[in-house]
C-alpha cells in the first residue's frame, strides 16, 4: 500500500480505526444472533 504525507495518511489512519472498531462491533452482534438464532 502506498503511503500518504500529511492530512491524507491521518484522515485514513482515523477511518481505519472507525472501521476496526465497526467490525468489531458487528462480528459481536454477528456472534450474538448466531448463538441465539442457528443458521440453515
Amino acid at each position: 500500500m502506498a503511503r500518504l504525507a500529511g492530512h491524507d495518511a491521518v484522515k485514513w489512519g482515523v477511518q481505519d480505526s472507525n472501521l476496526r472498531r465497526l467490525s468489531q462491533q458487528i462480528y459481536s452482534l454477528s456472534r450474538l444472533t448466531a448463538s441465539v438464532t442457528p443458521l440453515g
